[in-house]
């Protein structure tokens, strides 16, 4: 288990490039401190369909399960669906239980009164050995009341299994209520009932109130992750897009986890009766992120540009140009094309790349220098990285 010990260096410039800093104790491993990216499925997917066998590393590790839409009625309706749900929460906690592994519920809000609904999804998590933390949905109620009755009893029935409870809140509720709700988590939290907090991702452009009000809480002992972050925000230019990152973190918000779904079983066995691509150009799209520029690349964009301007050397990448990377990861060991091999790359990529950029951010964060460090690295992305 985890506990928020104090907050370090915070930004007090009213821009907030740098954000801030947490330190973070862990009981059984070596402290850590944020802003920092925890081990999530995309990456724990992709690791496992590469065959890729370096540590991925990290302190902190996301369990989400994707139970939106067609999936949640499903879930409502059928033994089989919530059978499922669990057994893919337990072969990802499994794999990332050396890390302190907190579940997310990417689901939406969840009526205060639909106890049926609340008993299902705590039902799912608690009986999960290797699961640290449970997460309630969020709550879709306007009475705090009611909120602290189901905090209380999810935290009541974690706590008989070992665990602690993660709850949600989803940014774009409406302002005053998001700002009740949110000031009523932290409030807890400081208090250690509950650590974490997980806020559900909403453009910043379209919820300034929201996101005015988590920087509000900047020197509150909370650790703020912010689940179903885009790869890719606003496109500035054919090829080059602006990742969010940089504008979440600026609010405060300490570790992200990217947007996740889960493939149809159906659509994944017709998938694996497809012929294998006869072309390089016949591969998945995937993009490529390029994280001290806040840039999100097509690959075709990023495989053209001139390998010094995006050589990496995280454990992926290890220095390689781009067609060293293409050829290893859009191959299998007959040397026949992977269709997707590649889009499952550029998602490790993106997780190691970012565990090695963070320890700058971190220093940067603690000598304020963020701000210079945001402003070159945009000019680098809109000058360097723009394609021709």
């Amino acid at each position: 288990m985890i506990r928020i010990t104090k907050v370090g260096a915070i930004d007090r410039t009213y821009s907030g490039f740098g954000g801030r800093t947490l330190e973070v104790k862990r009981t059984s491993s070596p402290s850590f401190s944020t802003p920092t990216r925890p081990i999530s499925v995309p990456e724990l997917s992709s690791k496992q369909f590469l065959g890729f066998n370096e540590l991925l590393g990290g302190h902190l590790s996301a369990v989400q399960i994707d139970i939106k839409g067609e999936r949640y009625k499903s879930f409502m309706r059928k033994n089989g669906a919530v059978i499922d749900a669990r057994r893919r929460m337990t072969r990802f906690s499994d794999v990332s239980c050396c890390a302190e592994n907190f579940a997310v519920l990417d689901v939406s809000p969840v009526d205060s009164s639909n106890e049926y609904a609340l008993k299902l999804f705590l039902d799912m998590q608690v009986k999960i050995k290797t699961l640290k933390y449970i997460s309630l949905p969020p709550i879709e109620t306007n009475r705090l009341a009611e909120m602290k009755s189901i905090l209380r009893w999810w935290a009541k029935d974690a706590e008989l299994f070992g665990k602690g409870i993660v709850p949600q809140v989803s940014i774009d509720d409406p302002p005053d209520l998001f700002r009740s709700k949110l000031r009523f988590l932290t409030e807890l939290a400081e208090s250690d009932e509950f650590p974490i907090v997980n806020l559900v991702y909403a453009n910043p452009d379209t919820h300034p109130h929201q996101y005015a009000t988590v920087w509000e809480q900047r020197e509150k002992r909370v650790l703020f992750n912010c689940s179903g972050v885009p790869s890719g925000g606003r496109f500035i230019t054919p090829g080059l897009g602006e990742s969010p990152i940089i504008a979440i973190q600026r609010y405060g918000i300490d570790t992200y986890t990217r947007r996740t779904s889960t493939m149809n079983p159906k659509y994944y066995v017709w998938l694996q009766h497809q012929p294998a691509p006869m072309s390089i150009d016949e591969i998945d799209d995937a993009n490529w992120q390029y994280h001290p520029g806040a840039a999100v690349l097509e690959w075709r964009i990023w495989e053209s540009l001139p390998s010094e301007h995006v050589q990496c050397r995280c454990k992926l990448c290890r220095g390689r140009n781009q067609g060293e990377i293409i050829d290893e990861y859009c191959h299998d060991d007959q040397g026949t094309i992977v269709k997707n091999g590649l889009n499952y790359a550029s998602k490790l990529h993106d997780s190691l790349s970012s565990e090695m950029e963070y320890a700058k951010v971190k220093r940067m964060i603690t000598s304020n220098e963020m701000a210079t460090y945001a402003r070159d690295a945009i000019n680098y992305r809109n000058t360097r990285l723009r394609p021709t």
